[in-house]
């Protein structure tokens, strides 16, 4: 006698698109359309972002001092005190003992922080040159200076910036993370020009660089994202020949692999990790915001007697329709 047996069942089905993408609440900006800007973690419900250039239509833009706060818990964001400059392009960004410290961008030599408590700015001291990235290790603040000023320099306590180390080669709208006791970093445009695929490891402990493997293709303008277990992120952007990728670094292998598409061009892609599971990413030139999940949707199974096995992957839920991108410049004369 022959029997036709159905099990159903859901594993974790193994695929190059690793996980899924959710769209959340579009930060608030009234004209529409921003970009430029940066984002950071606090811990818990809380991420801070800076809002950068606004398209008003026509070719024509402001640069924002906005500054806002997203709740995760209620999908919701907060307008928060203005930065008491506008900003952009402004990728150096941390937070520490309750202080957010950013660097202005805007070819202007400056950095600032933002006290969480009592919503209120302050501009304590000279900064390197802008268009770099930064990150800090729970203690001090390291920043590779951009465009004209290729050092790394460190900034300890109320001190003000102090050049350590020559940078490698010219970096420039480049990306920063720090895992492992180091800090890894994109070179973004080389000689301020032409994307490169360069990828380096800094030690603080010996103020040493290490070339690590090469990005499989060519970026600038992307975010580089510690996401724990030995793990980085990396989104290629508007400016790769792979403008959807999503990449990961693995620190003990030294290798790059290529996890998931975007649900969008990510272009000047800011992002943050929550130290669980999730990040959230902001895909600039419009106000879209989303979640990423790395967990694959799962797989149904159906046995079909004799050991015929069907395996059918579930379409990831909530990835929205590709989101139009509008160019912005990527420098202009300071605004005062």
């Amino acid at each position: 006698m022959r029997f036709l047996i159905v099990v159903a069942a859901t594993v974790l089905a193994e695929s190059s698109l690793a996980g899924t993408w959710h769209q959340l609440a579009s930060i608030p900006v009234p004209e529409g359309n921003c970009s430029a800007n940066t984002m950071v973690y606090e811990g818990g419900d809380s991420i801070y972002a800076t809002v950068g250039y606004v398209s008003l239509g026509g070719g024509s833009f402001r640069v924002s001092p906005e500054f806002y706060r997203y709740n995760i818990g209620s999908d919701t964001w907060t307008r928060l005190a203005d930065a008491l400059a506008p900003m952009e392009h402004n990728v150096a960004v941390t937070i520490h003992d309750g202080w957010i410290y950013m660097n202005r961008g805007n070819w202007a030599n400056e950095f600032y922080r933002y006290e969480i408590a009592a919503d209120a700015w302050q501009r304590p001291t000279w900064g390197p040159a802008p268009y770099g990235a930064g990150s800090t290790d729970g203690v001090d603040f390291y920043y590779t200076g951009g465009m004209w000023d290729q050092r790394m320099f460190r900034r300890q306590g109320a001190s003000d910036f102090l050049p350590i180390a020559d940078n490698p080669e010219p970096m420039a709208y480049n990306s920063m993370a720090r895992a492992d006791g180091k800090f890894y970093l994109t070179v973004g445009k080389k000689d301020g020009l032409s994307p490169s695929s360069h990828f380096y490891a800094f030690d603080p402990s010996t103020i040493s660089w290490q070339r690590l493997a090469d990005i499989p293709v060519t970026t600038y303008q992307h975010q580089l994202l510690d996401v724990g277990g030995g793990k980085l992120l990396l989104n290629t952007g508007v400016n790769s020949s792979d403008p959807l990728g999503l990449y990961e670094y693995t620190i003990a292998s030294n290798s790059w692999t290529r996890v998931d598409d975007t649900p969008t061009v990510f272009h000047y892609a800011r992002a943050v990790y929550d130290g669980s599971r999730y990040s959230y990413w902001r895909e600039n030139n419009t106000n879209a915001f989303f979640r990423y999940d790395p967990v694959p949707e799962p797989a149904t199974i159906v046995v079909l007697g004799l050991g015929a096995l069907a395996v059918g992957r579930r379409r990831r839920v909530n990835r929205p329709a590709s989101i139009p991108c509008q160019a912005v410049p990527e420098s202009h004369p300071p605004v005062l």
